[in-house]
């Protein structure tokens, strides 16, 4: 929810500049999605209630500035922008994985 309220607006900037594809739309929710899939495949220490709010906390902020991000490297007109562009939203799905496999079981 609060990805979504977050990236409304960012959304709405980068259609001004460029036309957007369904990755332009669910990048910021697919490092929850990994963080989940990991979770129930078992990858990582077992996760508490407090490792979910910590460790999607931390997924949730990572999507909402490469989110942000992108917008900023959507204005600039250099060709080496789209490439950043790219690298820019795969880092949630990243962010899930080295904190799904990295963070501790954090006790209750």
């Amino acid at each position: 929810m609060i990805i979504a309220a977050s990236s409304f607006f960012a959304v709405h900037l980068i259609k001004r500049r460029k036309s957007l594809t369904w990755w332009d739309y669910s990048f910021p929710y697919a490092g929850i999605i990994v963080w989940f899939l990991l979770l129930i495949g078992g990858a990582g220490k077992t996760a508490s209630l407090s490792n979910f709010v910590i460790e999607v906390f931390w997924i949730a902020l990572v999507s909402i500035i490469m989110q942000w991000l992108v917008v900023g490297v959507s204005f600039m007109s250099h060709p080496a922008s789209s490439i950043l562009g790219r690298i820019l939203t795969s880092l949630p799905i990243i962010t899930s994985i080295i904190i799904r496999l990295t963070v501790e079981t954090i006790p209750e």
